[in-house]
């Protein structure tokens, strides 16, 4: 979730719902530059300027449902262009644990299963023109 949040901040909103939709579709790969140890090269990744990537289906879906509520957050305020809205701030966190399952393994011994949840944060704003500076 961390890398493919990564990818697509500072994209254009229209431009990243597209972009998940080939991740999933597999003609898009993510990069992984952080979290990428075991993973494989690919000739996908080069787009990027990395030749590890993936294409993480499950958090591709999550997010594109995460950014099509916020488009339509978007679409009911009449003073914000919908078509130039960015994705300015995207934050992925880690959250709390709150089931709580076992294993169990040979030797009688058990093991906690969890699946790790995630806190995902996401500003769309419109792009904002650079002035320079009074001399």
């Amino acid at each position: 979730m961390f890398e493919t949040a990564k990818a697509i901040k500072g994209m254009n909103a229209k431009k990243a719902l597209v972009y998940l939709q080939q991740v999933i579709d597999h003609k898009r790969a993510v990069p992984f530059f952080r979290y990428n140890e075991g993973v494989a090269h690919h000739s996908q990744g080069h787009e990027w300027g990395c030749p590890q990537a993936r294409w993480p289906e499950k958090c591709c879906k999550l997010l594109l449902k995460l950014l099509k509520q916020a488009l339509a957050s978007v679409n009911e305020k009449k003073d914000v262009n919908a078509d130039n809205v960015v994705i300015e701030h995207i934050q992925v966190n880690r959250a709390q644990m709150y089931r709580y399952r076992r294993i169990h393994q040979a030797h009688g011994r058990v093991k906690c299963y969890c699946s790790p949840p995630t806190n995902v944060q996401i500003v769309l704003a419109e792009p904002t023109q650079s002035v320079p500076a009074a001399q």
